[in-house]
Formats: structure tokens, sequence, C-alpha cells
């Protein structure tokens, strides 16, 4: 019923954000690495330059794989919605047809398979929008935690409190205006489907 080619598009994509912020930890891990220049003038003006200047392009990586990935979310976010809509809605029903027709093996069996298309999908959506909450937790530690920011000058450690508050907000991918798409949310329909299941068996 949805168009693999665009499960296919959005994998695709989530793979190479995740390729990008892995490489923008590995650069990040490295900054305190590169050789400082022998002056008598400290801080930026000699001694950090090239420390400095590897953090602001590191910021400048990050802040571009978080448009990506907000483009990413605007661009499918109906056909996001649409397909929690739908999956949430089916689920229980498919699974109230299993239990009634569970004396049918082979009518069960059929709708077992719709229910075992549409679960792993939705584990997907909701895998892809965990990722695009940690990109902002990822950076923020790999920086706490790789450089020795308490070694740098007063106007170093300033920029990395910039740069901490204005990582601050997450990127999410949305269903509707406020549930976000994560593992609790992947729980939450399971949980709500099993719940419909039991309502439809005992209306009938």
């Amino acid at each position: 019923m949805y168009n693999f080619g665009a499960w296919l598009f959005v994998v695709y994509f989530m793979m190479e954000i995740r390729s990008h912020k892995n490489a923008l930890i590995r650069t990040i891990s490295v900054i305190d690495r590169i050789p400082l220049r022998r002056r008598r003038i400290p801080a930026r003006d000699g001694n950090f330059d090239a420390r400095y200047r590897a953090l602001l392009s590191c910021y400048d990586h990050y802040i571009s794989i978080t448009k990506f990935a907000e483009d990413l979310s605007y661009c499918y976010r109906w056909f996001f919605q649409s397909f929690v809509l739908c999956t949430s809605a089916v689920l229980p029903i498919l699974g109230y047809l299993i239990i009634v027709e569970v004396k049918n093996i082979s009518l069960a069996t059929r709708f077992l398979v719709h229910a075992l298309v549409f679960i792993p999908h939705l584990y997907l959506f909701c895998f892809i929008g965990h990722g695009f909450m940690n990109l902002k937790t990822e950076f923020r530690y790999g920086i706490y935690a790789n450089i020795n920011w308490y070694a740098y000058p007063l106007d170093f450690q300033k920029t990395l409190l910039i740069m901490f508050a204005v990582t601050h907000n997450e990127v999410r991918l949305k269903y509707g205006v406020k549930y976000v798409a994560s593992f609790e949310l992947f729980a939450n329909i399971l949980k709500s489907s099993y719940s419909y299941t039991n309502l439809l068996l005992k209306v009938n």
C-alpha cells in the first residue's frame, strides 16, 4: 500500500546523516591533537587559532546536518503521519481478525503477515525519529567528552557555551502536533493496539 521506494530513500538519507554525524564526532575527538604553534602571544591570537577554526568548522558541519534532517522531516511529514495513522488503525483490526480466525490457519496466517509488514515499517519510522533526537545529544557530548575545554582560553570556552546554547533544541520527526517519533511512540502504539484488540473482542 505504501511506496517501498519512498522508504528506501528515507533509509538512504538516514544512513547519510549517520555517516556525517560519525565523521563529525571523529573530527571533534582529534581537535585536542592539532599541534599548537609556538608563539609568545597566548589565546586565540597565537597557539589556539587552528583548534578554534577546527571547532567552528565542526559547528558549521553540525548545522548543515541538522538542516538536512529538518528538511527531510518536512518533506516526508505527510507520508510519515499518514503511515502512523493507518498503522494505529489497522493493527487492532488485524489482531482481532487473527484471534477470531485462529481456527482457519490460512486466513489467520494471511492477517499475521499483514501485521508483520506494518510493524517493521513502524519501527523504522520510530528508529529514524530517535536518531534525529540523538543528533544534538551526541554532538554536545562529543565536545564535552573529547575536548579539554577547561585548559583553553576564556574566549574559546565562551564559544563552547554559545554552541551548547544554540544546539539545545532537538531535531524532531513529529507525528501530529505533540507526538514525536521515538521508541516511546512505537511502544505506545503497540500498547494501544493491544488494548483496542481486547476491546473489539469484548464488544464481539
